[in-house]
């Protein structure tokens, strides 16, 4: 069960790098929009902590994706293509 959970906090880890990266955004304006510290953004990008289910609806929001487009392989360099 262990390898399952890695693997899903490297895809949304992954996915929000992207997408980040894709609305040329900085990882201080991110946690502004989402109303968490820059530090907690570093943090989930590295897997050393989890995301609320409160920060994954914002997440979405700002990405303008589905919640569970942040869970799935490559939608950020899906993201990064269309844009």
């Amino acid at each position: 069960m262990k390898t399952k959970k890695v693997k899903i906090t490297r895809v949304l880890a992954n996915n929000i790098i992207s997408l980040r990266l894709a609305h040329k955004m900085s990882a201080s304006e991110l946690a502004r929009q989402i109303g968490v510290t820059r530090q907690a953004i570093y943090n989930i990008e590295n897997e050393s902590s989890w995301v609320s289910l409160e920060k994954i609806e914002a997440l979405a929001k700002v990405f303008s994706i589905e919640q569970h487009e942040l869970f799935q392989n490559n939608t950020g360099q899906q993201k990064d293509k269309e844009m």
